[in-house]
């Protein structure tokens, strides 16, 4: 399920895809000869960190597995992010999610202009809040008939209770 299926058509539309390839319609022999290229590069950036015990099997197993999880991306920048990864960690063995995440954080700042502006040209421009008088002609215009019922006092002014201190200050001790 693509990540943006559950955005509105309005904003999921002009989005840019997840990753390059994640929309592109590819022949079968097109992504055989893809992921052949991805297994050869891997094999050749890898080839410093395997083991000299590891079966052909094995080695084959684990290189399918990084076709699979660099299959939507293009050689040229999965190249780039093994490189990177060997600048910024030369001290760690990559695996399919470091490289991952350099493609993704990569692809994220390229497109990052258009999803802004995507997201830019959804939003409503703000509106003006109708007045209470507005509001009530238009209920009267749709058939409503609007009362307002004017809110008790339910406290007593400053006025009030400063008189009835007075009151309470002249009635002399002992008088109700």
């Amino acid at each position: 399920m693509p990540k943006d299926a559950n955005l509105p058509a309005q904003i999921a539309a002009p989005l840019p895809p997840t990753t390059p390839y994640a929309i592109a319609s590819r022949e079968p022999f097109e992504i055989a000869a893809h992921r052949s290229a991805v297994s050869a590069l891997t094999e050749v950036i890898m080839d410093g960190y395997w083991r000299d015990d590891l079966s052909q099997a094995k080695r084959s197993a684990i290189l399918a597995d990084w076709c699979d999880e660099l299959e939507d991306w293009p050689l040229n920048s999965i190249q780039a992010a093994f490189r990177k990864h060997r600048r910024d960690r030369p001290d760690k063995k990559p695996n399919p999610g470091h490289i991952l995440q350099l493609l993704n954080k990569a692809w994220g700042e390229h497109n990052a202009p258009a999803v802004r502006a995507a997201m830019a040209a959804t939003q409503e421009a703000p509106r003006e809040p109708i007045s209470a008088e507005r509001a009530s002609a238009i209920l009267e215009e749709l058939g409503f008939a609007v009362k307002r019922v004017e809110p008790t006092q339910d406290r007593a002014t400053n006025a009030e209770v400063k008189r009835q201190v007075q009151e309470l200050q002249a009635t002399p001790e002992g008088e109700p």
